[in-house]
């Protein structure tokens, strides 16, 4: 015990004679103070440094341990609530400034980095209370545009070249920090967005990140996006008011992206999958469309159109060339799927041009090529799949109001059920064939329900009609139409073409052909559903019947396919396949083709039969849903 009470008496001693000798301070500020002083020495040194020097290697490793040390206090004061004499001290002692300058010219040699991300951490923890001070967001702008002019300079010696990239990541980490900062705390922006009002605007820090990202790497424009995607939808009133007046921003972005745009529109491989390269550049002008305010936004989608409508994607769709062909249609695809409505209404006018769709359902109906044609149904599916009026009317809607039932045996017209069309397709009447698909049909169909508004295809019938309606719908839609029917729509031909051609066709193709008859077929409106659905309404002679020819096909299948070895297990095995319970290679699929044609068939048969299910039962229960609309008391469910 005695040894143990010197022991700690000799320590305590020691730190007393320690705080003697090196005069070590007692306060927080002292202890800043004492740190920074020692920042200051070293910058402010006349030494000259080397390569080779010893003090180079000293210097850094001091101006690094005291910087962390002051950052940490700040941190740790910061954290009490406010402010403290520390920070005051940070303003009093222009302790920004100096930092800043050491970035710019990296003095001691290799501190640059290590500053600018102490920096950040000053801008990300108290820049609210930091950056209004004119000597702090004056230094920060300055060191802004010196090193964006550092980092781009050609003439740089290799010594200092080589470490630019880190510099590079350095400076796009502090700039994200400071335009996340600005984001949350929407009064900063006008320090680093304006100068004064004498001298003009002032644009810095959004140049620098549009130097960096367009001049980076992959990696520098992955930490770029997010910075550039808050500065369009920062809720700042002259923020907004210079982008929209000046644009200097959003038409250096604009047009940028826009050029990778153009340059990327051919960068989708002959499996339908976009380049990396390409995909970044059509989800970034995307999401910088979507977070832009509208004026913004109405900048990017003229940008946009004009790099569209100036790329060669219409001539490449066109061409005789398979692989020209190909990626084109895959790039449109891929284009498709942008969500920006103003950048999505220009592909889509685009594709709807009578030369484009002529063009796509020749190449359905009479390319020899396999890919082609797959590759081209699948663009189709996708086309309806955005469920808009313009697309549907132009494949087949326009063609269907022209009149293709025929009126005078309005007598003759019964309503379809599910066992009914199953039934006629396959001979039996077996609802447990179907039942698995019900479900899913229900939920297609809720969907399509859910986003009715004034741009969609449909009716104010919104499920299954009767079929007297239809003929009545019909009637009326062909008093404004042409007497006579003259022409069969080119896409519904292509299709039934398809069609009588399964079991010739390769797997990949009748998949694609059943994927686009399948969106055809859940469509709510009636005419539609009437053509595709009900085998029992009487078309006109001049109207082509995709349900009998769907049907012979079946038929003929079954015939061809029964007198094969194994068919059972055979079909058993292509249901697997299907169903993705097992793999299969290109040639199994080859030499299996009539099999699989029939099974392909045969599930389009159940998808039809569980669709017409699935509308009945949302007929019915939009029909409750309105009965009790009209009693609110409840009377009906009684």
């Amino acid at each position: 015990g005695a040894r143990t009470h010197t022991y700690i008496r000799g320590r305590a001693m020691f730190g007393w004679l320690k705080k003697v000798v090196h005069n070590d301070p007692n306060t927080p500020e002292e202890r800043f103070l004492s740190h920074w002083l020692r920042i200051e020495e070293i910058y402010n040194s006349d030494r000259t440094y080397s390569a080779t020097s010893t003090h180079t290697e000293d210097d850094v490793v001091d101006f690094r341990r005291h910087l962390d040390v002051i950052t940490k206090q700040l941190i740790g004061e910061l954290k009490t609530g406010t402010p403290g004499p520390c920070f005051d001290l940070l303003l009093q002692r222009d302790v920004v400034p100096l930092l800043t300058a050491a970035v710019q010219t990296d003095r001691p040699p290799g501190v640059a980095v290590h500053t600018l991300d102490v920096l950040g951490n000053f801008v990300e923890y108290f820049g609210e209370l930091l950056v209004p001070h004119e000597a702090v967001h004056k230094s920060i702008n300055t060191m802004i545009m010196v090193m964006r002019q550092i980092i781009s300079d050609p003439q740089l010696t290799a010594s200092k070249r080589h470490n630019i990239p880190r510099l590079r990541v350095a400076l796009i980490r502090f700039i994200v920090t400071t335009l996340q900062k600005i984001s949350k705390h929407k009064e900063l922006g006008s320090f680093f967005f304006f100068k004064s009002l004498n001298t003009g605007p002032e644009f810095k820090i959004l140049d620098g990140l549009l130097e960096l990202y367009f001049g980076g790497n992959e990696d520098d424009q992955d930490m770029c996006r997010p910075a550039i995607l808050d500065c369009l939808q920062i809720e700042s009133d002259d923020l907004a008011t210079y982008l929209c007046e000046h644009t200097v921003f959003v038409k250096t972005l604009g047009t940028k992206l826009g050029e990778e745009f153009k340059k990327n529109l051919g960068q989708v491989n002959l499996s339908g999958k976009a380049t990396d390269s390409a995909s970044r550049t059509f989800l970034f002008f995307n999401e910088c469309a979507l977070r832009s305010q509208s004026r913004l936004a109405h900048e990017f989608c003229g940008i946009f159109q004009k790099n569209f409508l100036e790329s060669d994607l219409q001539s490449q769709l066109m061409d005789m060339n398979e692989t020209v062909a190909l990626r084109a249609t895959n790039t449109a695809k891929e284009l498709l799927f942008l969500t920006a409505p103003a950048l999505l209404d220009v592909v889509v006018s685009f594709l709807i041009e009578p030369s484009v769709i002529s063009t796509l359902v020749k190449r359905i109906a009479q390319s020899p090529s396999p890919t082609i044609v797959g590759n081209t149904l699948a663009l189709i599916e996708v086309m309806l799949a955005l469920n808009r009026k313009e697309i549907f009317d132009c494949l087949i809607g326009d063609w269907l109001r022209s009149g293709v039932f025929d009126v005078d045996q309005q007598t003759q017209v019964t309503d379809v059920e599910a066992d009914q069309l199953y039934q006629w397709f396959m001979g039996t009447a077996s609802p447990s064939a179907y039942s698995d698909y019900v479900l899913d049909a229900e939920s297609v169909i809720s969907k399509l329900v859910n986003n009715l508004d004034d741009s969609t295809i449909h009716h104010h019938s919104v499920v299954s009609p009767t079929a007297n309606q239809v003929i009545t719908d019909s009637l009326h839609e062909n008093s404004r139409a042409q007497p006579t029917q003259t022409s069969v729509s080119p896409f519904v031909q292509a299709i039934i073409t398809r069609v009588e051609n399964i079991l010739d066709q390769p797997y990949n193709v009748n998949v694609a052909l059943t994927g686009v008859i399948s969106r055809l077929v859940s469509q709510l409106d009636p005419l539609t559903h009437s053509y595709f659905l009900n085998p029992f309404l009487p078309l006109r002679a001049t109207t082509p019947s995709f349900l009998l020819s769907l049907k012979n096909v079946i038929s003929d299948g079954k015939s061809e396919a029964e007198s094969l070895e194994d068919f059972a297990v055979r079909v058993d095995n292509a249901r697997r396949v299907l169903s993705g319970t097992v793999g299969s290679t290109p040639a199994q699929l080859d030499e299996e083709r009539l099999v699989f044609a029939v099974v392909v068939s045969e599930e389009l048969v159940k998808e039809m039969s569980a669709m017409v299910a699935a509308k009945a039962v949302m007929r019915d229960l939009y029909h409750n849903l309105e009965d009790l609309y009209n009693d609110p008391l409840g009377d009906t469910l009684e």
